[in-house]
């Protein structure tokens, strides 16, 4: 919020309609980047090793445009 007025608003999806990105994504990881990501989703799948590394993504564009707005603010 400024002064009351709610500002920014961004919006950071995560696509999982697009089987073959993530296909794509996992034949371009190492293994070691498999098992990163298998590890963070919990599980054995990697469809959800393919979720858990988009929220990753939509969570790091969402807080690097935070910090862009907090950056672009004055020092009070």
């Amino acid at each position: 919020l400024e002064n009351g007025e709610e500002v920014g608003g961004g919006v950071f999806p995560i696509v999982l309609d697009d089987p073959q990105a993530g296909v794509t994504w996992w034949n371009d990881c190492s293994e070691s980047e498999r098992g990163h990501w298998l590890a963070v989703a919990k599980s054995g799948v990697p469809a959800d090793a393919w979720a858990a590394y988009q929220l990753a993504e939509a969570h790091a564009d969402a807080e690097e445009t935070a910090y862009d707005w907090l950056d672009s603010r004055e020092s009070v």
